[in-house]
């Protein structure tokens, strides 16, 4: 049951990405949902979910979007196996500084890769989405640790 509403969360978000978030933007930055959710469960030491997340809207976004097919998948795991070996090795349970800075750096990591696997020209909007991305991300962690037990207390209850 738990993987079937992440699968249901999954494709939720993914519309809501496509749809909504690519279109509204504040100071030209767009808000990257998908990475800040991933992000956001590797925090709070859920690996599983958050490599669901990674893999299943990598494919998904790769099935719909123009650009080459894998480029979304292989970005998101990469920042998966990244930022789940710092937290799983260095940053146990990471305070909001350290939450923003990993979701400041791999917002601006991913938007990078992809303007250098996609050709596309990028400019200095790439901070203005770090920085979009880093507040709400901050937002987003602080509702999913309040409200979902992570995984070592998973482990002490049973």
């Amino acid at each position: 049951m738990k993987y079937f509403l992440n699968i249901l969360a999954i494709i939720i978000c993914v519309i809501l990405q496509l749809a909504l978030l690519s279109h509204l933007t504040i100071a030209n930055a767009s808000l990257n949902l998908i990475l800040i959710v991933m992000l956001c469960f590797v925090f709070v030491s859920n690996f599983p979910i958050a490599l669901l997340w990674a893999g299943l809207t990598g494919l998904i976004l790769d099935l719909v979007s123009p650009y080459y097919f894998g480029l979304y998948t292989i970005e998101l795991v990469f920042i998966f196996l990244i930022s789940a070996y710092l937290v799983f090795k260095i940053f146990h349970r990471p305070n909001f500084l350290v939450a923003f800075g990993f979701l400041f750096v791999f917002s601006i990591i991913f938007d990078i890769a992809f303007g250098l696997l996609t050709e596309h020209a990028f400019s200095v909007l790439f901070f203005t989405d770090a920085l979009y991305n880093g507040a709400v991300g901050l937002i987003i962690y602080f509702l999913l640790r309040r409200y979902l037990p992570t995984e070592e207390k998973i482990k002490v209850e049973k």
